[in-house]
């Protein structure tokens, strides 16, 4: 109906070279949303896939599916709150490459989306608890790229991740990335429990006392820009200081932030920091950081709100 009578040319070639392979692709979708239903149910969370016996529709759906093919490969996990989907889904995107935060039914990457934020954003509540539509309800469309068994692992790590922080870790990390006009950009970001959980065997935690101004105030910046708020506790040429940082407004630059800390402001020509009253709701934890090469480093920043 969108093409008018007659397709185009290049849509309707991209058919004939994906026509031939769709039943591969359906059946493995199936398989995959299958596995990670069954290990999801397993580890206690509310999952809904109808290739679970407890789906009330399983029945029904096993009397029409064409052998062979399985239950489809969408499933929906309940949260319980967006705070608690929308990191489980960070987490699984950022940290382990396991899918894409899209709205759209497939692709051959698994895609996540949280459906009372996006595809069911118009309806009211009424309508979204009608449809069983929860506010950390994500919709995860199952791909076929990666191993299965990597693809598990991935799942279970970030599902139990989440529940144990129930959705509040006490950092976000961020991996910045020094760009080749010399500023420090962010790459990804992600919940986190701090730099041990990606620190290898023989690895030491690290700190942000390591960092030497003003190469601190640049990296801190780029990599704070995702967090609400943060005491910044470094050490450098200059001695020790600390300062509260925030993002500036949303009008300004993703690396753009508010520094109380007078040391670091006078690196503002490299990192763009100003001062700013309000410290007394901030976590005093300390950043940290791992640094993973010459223009890359994770920067574990605290969370915390400014009240």
């Amino acid at each position: 109906m969108l093409q008018g009578p007659t397709m185009d040319p290049r849509i309707a070639s991209e058919l004939l070279l994906r026509l031939p392979h769709l039943h591969l692709r359906m059946a493995e979708h199936s398989r995959r949303a299958q596995a990670m239903a069954d290990m999801l149910a397993e580890l206690g969370a509310k999952v809904l896939y109808p290739g679970l016996p407890g789906h009330k529709q399983h029945d029904v759906l096993t009397r029409l599916l064409n052998p062979g093919y399985g239950y489809g490969g969408l499933i929906g996990i309940d949260m319980g709150t967006a705070v608690k989907a929308e990191a489980l889904m960070e987490r699984l995107q950022n940290r382990h490459g396991f899918g894409l935060m899209a709205v759209s039914l497939g692709y051959a990457d698994t895609l996540m989306s949280l459906s009372a934020a996006s595809t069911s954003s118009e309806m009211d509540q009424a309508d979204l608890e009608a449809a069983e539509i929860s506010t950390g309800y994500v919709r995860m469309s199952v791909g076929i790229t990666g191993s299965l068994p990597q693809r598990l692992a991935q799942l279970q790590e970030a599902y139990t991740f989440v529940t144990n922080w129930n959705g509040m870790p006490p950092y976000r990390a961020t991996k910045v990335r020094r760009q080749a006009n010399g500023m420090m950009m962010e790459v990804l970001s992600w919940p986190s429990s701090g730099p041990q959980e990606d620190a290898g065997p023989q690895e030491p935690d690290s700190e942000a006392d390591n960092i030497l101004l003003p190469e601190a105030a640049e990296i801190v910046a780029a990599a704070c820009a995702a967090s609400q708020a943060l005491l910044c506790k470094t050490k450098g040429p200059l001695g020790a200081h600390e300062g509260a940082i925030r993002p500036a407004s949303s009008q300004t630059t993703s690396n753009t932030l508010i520094c109380t800390d007078t040391a670091a402001s006078s690196h503002a020509s490299a990192s763009r920091l100003r001062p700013s009253p309000g410290l007394e709701d901030c976590l005093e934890r300390p950043v940290k950081y791992r640094r993973l090469d010459d223009e890359t480093h994770v920067v574990y920043t605290p969370l915390g709100t400014f009240g």
